[in-house]
């Protein structure tokens, strides 16, 4: 399953560097539980002072994100000065991604549906 995902988080960061911003993958991201000293997030992305930070995950539809992955990710967002999302790849429709703002304790089905932006949205809203 590490292979999956490393390779998706590497063809994110591809989109994102398509778009026009710096991207970088952070080897080893958001792995407390294997030892890490601190969290990161899977993808930093910036563009002409605008940074955003990314956790990918990939699946063949809904996505589990845990409430303390959630609160790191908000946290580290907070630290540096920008804007959290979850990005996760559906096979065969794309990316998707959803601000971690509008997430108060984890996911349901039915808030990522009602609040989830298809990459070429986030892009075009936010590039």
């Amino acid at each position: 399953m590490y292979a999956k995902g490393s390779a998706a988080e590497r063809e994110f960061a591809e989109l994102v560097w398509r778009w026009g911003f710096a991207a970088v993958r952070s080897a080893g991201s958001g792995n407390l539980k294997a030892g890490a000293r601190y969290y990161s997030p899977d993808i930093v992305a910036a563009k002409k002072g605008v940074t955003f930070a990314f956790e990918c995950k990939f699946r063949k539809g809904y996505v589990k994100l845990s409430d303390e992955d959630l609160h790191s990710l908000k946290e580290w967002c907070s630290r540096a000065g920008c804007r959290g999302f979850l990005a996760w790849k559906i096979s065969r429709r794309g990316w998707w991604l959803l601000d971690i703002e509008q997430l108060n304790r984890g996911l349901n089905e039915a808030s990522m549906q009602r609040t989830a932006l298809s990459f070429n949205d986030f892009m075009s809203r936010f590039a």
